[in-house]
């Protein structure tokens, strides 16, 4: 009887973290589907997407609480091997209120942490949804503005298609929207 009880205990905990996981990633892509509109809705009334400096990264929404070791406001942080955050993207407020004119209230963002360290010890981190101009070897050739955003179950891509979150030399596992190329 107890052996019995054991088992469906089991079953119930992970077919619980399993509607987590699909909860997280529905949130997190209605995120996406909402800044991707607000984008495009800027993009119709001025003629071009707030573009990012080539290479700069910001944070979308929030809110990112100061939590797993993240600063207030933190995207992505990079620490070096003593565990000491080495660099930090954070959240662009103009950017912000710029969407914020074609969404009210802007989306709350999935929290949910991705993480790669490196064979020296140095830790790359994200979570959130990431505005970024980049170049990237998923999209050859190319300069591209895109939303990035964490995988979904099984490491696959949901929407948009693999790509990486670049981070002090290395690049994180992520799904990347495009939303445009220029050259």
């Amino acid at each position: 009887m107890i052996v019995v009880i054991g088992i469906l205990a089991a079953i119930s905990i992970i077919a619980y973290n399993g509607i987590q996981d699909r909860a997280q990633l529905t949130k997190s892509l209605a995120a996406v589907d909402s800044f991707e509109k607000a984008l495009q809705m800027h993009k119709a009334e001025t003629g071009s997407f707030p573009i990012p400096q080539v290479g700069n990264t910001v944070c979308l929404g929030g809110p990112y609480p100061a939590t797993d070791g993240f600063p207030a406001g933190a995207c992505s942080i990079t620490r070096n091997s003593a565990g000491t955050i080495t660099s930090q993207i954070v959240v662009n407020e103009p950017l912000n209120a710029i969407l914020a004119q074609q969404m009210s209230p802007l989306p709350i963002v999935d929290t949910k942490v991705y993480k790669l360290s490196d064979s020296s010890g140095w830790t790359y981190e994200y979570r959130g949804v990431l505005y970024t101009a980049l170049t990237s070897s998923s999209f050859p050739g190319q300069q591209y503005i895109a939303l990035q955003f964490g995988y979904g179950q099984n490491g696959t891509c949901a929407r948009g298609k693999p790509s990486g979150v670049i981070g002090a030399g290395s690049t994180l596992p992520a799904c990347a929207l495009l939303l445009s190329s220029f050259n």
